[in-house]
């Protein structure tokens, strides 16, 4: 008879120095199941996952796969065994096609006499692209991408491995319906064939829909499972932070909400780039908070870009109605107090070779001086 459960941890610890990330984890995956795994940052939900996909090593603690001791000593290993992961953080690698990181490592497949057949190689990667239902081409530059479709050929990828056990490390976070509903049915149908996902989210709604149980972790702790027929966001969030939740999300000393006005304070005027952003008008009023929707590649994002001054409009523009500027640039938007967190954190929010301070700093790097 098969064994009950897919991948079993017993007992795994992971220590970075004085900090426990990982404090005597049980964690048992059945076949056929999709398991969240939901904790506040720092919890220690990826650093399990590390541990599991060969990443990291336990300081202690013993893993079992299909019944079998576990301890893979990278991530290869744990590929070889049937485990893929799909990361928040961009996983392609640009300069590179999109059929060759669907295929990246795996080129010998299509090779001959030391010779890769790249013909061969874009005609199976269009194959399940379009399989995917992804409007994609294998012969185009993955940096030509969006966000989001880099995110799905990542998924591609991880497929093309035929996993048994698929973890989805907070992947959903930035993408679309569309994105989030390519997933959905993947790991839906993984469960349909008996094979197994450990789904990592901060999002409570998502995690009740998509999951049939979820694992708490806390500081490193696992304070419990909690199966579907039991769900509640009280009872999930309760185990997260340890205690009910009650009272105000803000300090006390915090100021009163502000009352929204009739005064514009931003004044975006006919502005259009290319086919992306077409005559879009709209007012932000003091007090108010403006949202901006659609779906994938509907234009939002870029019109936030040039609301922010990142790109320069064809026609049309973008006017700080306190003074009357009209926003030509990020530094000019800084200068007049506005702020820009943009989609893809990895490409153009942060710099990764740079320290935290200087990350923190970099706006107002002419006021420290």
């Amino acid at each position: 008879m098969a064994e009950k459960y897919l991948l079993e941890c017993v007992d795994i610890s992971k220590s970075f120095g004085p900090t426990k990330a990982v404090v005597h984890v049980d964690l048992a995956i059945p076949r056929g199941t999709i398991c969240g795994l939901i904790g506040e940052n720092g919890s220690g939900k990826s650093t399990l996952c590390n541990i599991v996909t060969g990443i990291l090593k336990p300081d202690s603690g013993a893993m079992t796969l299909k019944g079998e001791p576990f301890a893979p000593g990278c991530l290869l290993d744990s590929k070889s065994r049937g485990i893929s992961i799909l990361l928040q953080e961009t996983g392609t690698i640009n300069g590179m096609s999109v059929a060759e990181n669907i295929f990246l490592g795996k080129e010998s497949q299509f090779s001959r006499w030391g010779c890769v057949n790249r013909k061969r190689m874009n005609a199976e990667a269009q194959r399940v692209i379009d399989e995917m239902g992804l409007e994609v081409s294998a012969e185009a530059r993955i940096d030509k991408l969006s966000f989001e479709n880099r995110k799905l050929v990542e998924v591609i990828r991880a497929m093309c491995d035929n996993p048994e056990l698929l973890i989805v490390d907070e992947t959903t976070t930035a993408l679309s319906q569309y994105g989030r509903e390519k997933i959905y049915s993947i790991i839906q149908r993984m469960k349909e064939e008996g094979r197994s996902v450990i789904f990592i989210t901060h999002d409570l709604n998502e995690l009740m829909s998509v999951c049939d149980c979820a694992t708490v972790l806390r500081d490193g702790h696992c304070i419990d499972t909690v199966y579907k027929q039991d769900f509640s966001e009280d009872r999930i969030r309760q185990c997260m932070i340890g205690r009910d939740l009650t009272g105000s999300y803000y300090r006390g000393d915090a100021p009163g909400e502000l009352p929204a006005d009739e005064t514009v304070v931003l004044d975006a005027r006919g502005v259009s780039l290319g086919r992306s952003v077409r005559r879009v008008s709209l007012q932000l009023k003091r007090g108010e908070i403006l949202g901006i929707g659609g779906l994938t590649d509907c234009g939002m994002h870029t019109l936030a870009q040039l609301l922010f001054g990142a790109l320069t409009p064809d026609e049309g523009e973008v006017v700080h109605c306190q003074t009357g500027a009209k926003i030509t640039s990020p530094k000019q938007a800084i200068d007049l107090g506005m702020a820009y967190i943009p989609k893809d954190r990895d490409q153009a929010s942060v710099f990764p070779a740079s320290s935290i301070r200087d990350n923190v700093t970099v706006a107002a790097t002419d006021r420290l001086g």
